[in-house]
């Protein structure tokens, strides 16, 4: 891995939040180190900007740095270059970018393991996926004559997956093959595993089998089938967080193929993980309005004295140690306000419809879009899980036939969708006050414990 991997890989992000003090700590680290120094303090002054943001890999990131600390100036070169690495992605200022990136999960790789000794397994899948709600993923019955036959042609596919390398042929071969078994094996249930898996294997395939931790997932789809033809209707929740992360990272950089992009989109949604981003402004006659009007904002500015430094503060918000363009600001609020209201609007509904959830769902994956364009981590995760609930109440209302959703449209979901509601405008109104929100996790595990 190295700096230009990372800059190929997260790009800037205009309209995302910085992370002044953060990217100030990082600094302070690597000098300490540079100067054989202790990078402690530095990396805690780092670590408590990114909680404090919601940046959950990157503070996942600097914990493995922390684990490192007491042999820093034993590996410098890898210590140096780990806080190089972060430093350079936080200045990016893009959160999705970030939590995708293949390269700075090698180097977090390469940490924890320098930590920790050589038998310790990092997964992709926790440090993309760090901090998220993911529901259990089912498995349809198939009868034992099938299944046994199924499994036999996946464990001989799989031997030339394993061994394709020097022949890409043979491995697309077995690809295609494993995509097959994929497919016999999946049931008609969203949450369907082998629905999920199918899709991991094309990836798989298009990708060339250079994804972190492809081997691994193929693997565990092996050990899933044993699992099944001895009785299990649902897949292990670490296999199903492998292969949403995966899925995850391969949602971007888009590819061509529009239908393909948008079959991953909706797995992904399936499974609470927005992929969208927030609307680009478009040259309407009210966007350029409020483009000239901001000009004259400016203006007005300058003529009362405002120059260099003052003026740059006076277009800047402060959420805690965020710091955000005014214009990406109030962009944000009024997102914020509409996606509120549609999700007050299904939530005071004694019994709202498929399509009011739905409604409600899209509102939720806006707001999580939003919040992770901004910067704003643990705003855009309660929202995620917010849109997860009211995406599987949509189906479960509709009469969808999954056993995994059924307390959903309970009165416990209604309770558990009305706290997160509460927890994430109580967050919205702190944000719109500069204040950065309170810890989310409890609002976020109560969707959880709903979701289970």
């Amino acid at each position: 891995m190295d700096a230009s991997s990372i800059r190929l890989e997260i790009g800037f992000n205009p309209h995302g939040g910085a992370l002044p003090d953060a990217e100030q700590a990082l600094a302070d680290a690597r000098a300490a180190v540079r100067a054989g120094t202790d990078p402690f303090s530095g990396v805690h002054r780092a670590a408590a900007a990114f909680r404090t943001a919601g940046w959950m890999a990157a503070v996942l990131f600097t914990e493995a740095i922390d684990a490192c600390t007491p042999i820093a100036h034993i590996q410098t070169p890898v210590y140096d270059n780990a806080l190089y690495a972060l430093s350079y992605a936080v200045s990016m200022r893009n959160l999705r970018a970030l939590t995708r990136s293949p390269s700075l999960f090698e180097c977090y790789r390469a940490l924890r393991i320098a930590a920790e000794g050589e038998g310790v397994h990092v997964g992709y899948e926790t440090f993309a996926m760090a901090g998220r709600i993911v529901p259990n993923a089912t498995l349809a019955r198939i009868p034992e004559r099938d299944l046994g036959a199924v499994r036999e042609r996946y464990e001989t596919a799989l031997l030339g997956a394993l061994r394709g390398g020097v022949e890409p042929l043979v491995r697309e071969s077995a690809l295609v093959e494993l995509e097959w078994c994929a497919s016999a094996l999946a049931g008609p249930e969203p949450l369907d595993m082998w629905r999920l898996a199918g899709a991991c294997l094309r990836v798989l395939r298009e990708r060339g089998m250079q994804l972190s931790d492809d081997r691994r997932l193929l693997a565990g789809f092996n050990m899933l089938l044993a699992d099944q033809a001895a009785g299990a209707t649902r897949a292990p929740r670490e296999l199903v967080r492998s292969a949403v992360a995966l899925l995850w990272r391969a949602s971007s950089p888009p590819s061509g193929n529009a239908a393909t992009r948008a079959e991953y989109d909706a797995l992904l949604r399936d499974y609470g993980v927005c992929v969208g981003q927030p609307a680009s402004p478009v040259d309407t006659p009210e966007t350029l309005w409020e483009e000239a009007a901001a000009r004259d904002e400016v203006r007005s500015r300058i003529a009362r004295g405002l120059t260099g430094d003052a003026l740059e503060v006076d277009r800047t918000r402060y959420i805690g140690p965020l710091v955000v363009a005014a214009g990406a600001y109030e962009d944000f609020l009024a997102t914020a306000d509409a996606s509120m209201v549609s999700l007050s609007d299904a939530g005071r509904l004694s019994s709202p419809s498929s399509a009011d959830a739905a409604h409600a769902s899209e509102a939720a994956f806006r707001m999580a879009a939003a919040s992770a364009a901004l910067g704003l981590g643990q705003v855009g995760l309660l929202a995620d899980a917010l849109a997860l609930v009211w995406r599987m109440r949509a189906r479960a209302v509709a009469g969808a036939r999954m056993s995994s959703v059924s307390g959903v449209s309970s009165r416990a979901g209604d309770a558990a969708l009305s706290q997160g509601t509460d927890a994430l405008r109580g967050a919205l109104l702190r944000i719109a006050a500069g204040i950065p929100p309170l810890p989310l996790d409890q609002a976020i595990a109560k969707l959880g414990e709903l979701i289970d």
